[in-house]
């Protein structure tokens, strides 16, 4: 959309027929030259998920980019199982064009964290196991390298779900363990980061129990 109000369509979609993708549903990063990154649910490699739909919107998820020119590539098609099939987050791209994200699927199936390198090379830097929550948003990566993201549904004994850091040498360290309480539960967004390395995020539930589940809280870590 340019600054008079006009829309041009970038790409459209159209499912396993060309294995470009369906069902984008996260946001958009860019790069300096004015390239796009994004993700489908759907319509990539088929991998025997089908969710009821039609045919041609089935299959597993993308990784793709789009050009200034429109022009789209596909990086990564996930292939459902170990190697997951429904990334539904926004990617987030390092200073050196490595694009990092969280899917559905994985080893374990509880989810994962993967990063994708400028030749389109896939790693999984994080299985989630049972009882660690599955991937609830986009990640927030930081000048030394470092990833953090959040985790929904955790079970027992944290049901609001984690907020985790992924260091470069790939520990995971879980920075707060919700309650469902007071300081919220199933934290849904993608993180901020101050100047001073404090994150900021929100929650879908806890908080205020005027709502059903909570009406969901906005919280502050510190470093």
């Amino acid at each position: 959309m340019d600054r008079n109000g006009r829309e041009t369509i970038s790409h459209t979609f159209t499912g396993t027929e060309q294995r470009d993708g369906a069902y984008p549903q996260a946001g958009l990063v860019s790069d300096e030259d004015g390239n796009l990154y994004g993700t489908t649910n759907l319509g990539g490699a088929p991998c025997g998920i089908s969710f009821g739909l039609p045919e041609d919107h089935s299959g597993c998820g993308t990784v793709f980019k789009i050009d200034p020119a429109g022009g789209e590539t596909i990086l990564h098609r996930f292939s459902g199982l170990s190697d997951s099939g429904v990334p539904s987050d926004t990617v987030t791209r390092d200073h050196l064009g490595n694009l990092y994200g969280s899917a559905g699927g994985g080893n374990l199936l509880y989810g994962k964290v993967f990063k994708l390198s400028p030749s389109g090379r896939e790693t999984d830097l994080l299985n989630f196991t049972y009882g660690s929550g599955y991937p609830g948003a986009g990640l927030l990566v930081d000048a030394q390298g470092n990833l953090y993201g959040t985790t929904v549904g955790g079970g027992y004994p944290n049901p609001g779900a984690t907020v985790f850091k992924l260091d470069k040498f790939g520990q995971e360290i879980v920075l707060h363990s919700f309650t469902g309480g007071a300081d919220g539960a199933d934290p849904d967004s993608t993180l901020i980061m101050d100047d001073a390395g404090s994150l900021y995020g929100a929650t879908l539930d806890g908080g205020d129990r005027s709502c059903t589940s909570g009406c969901g809280v906005i919280f502050k870590i510190t470093p």
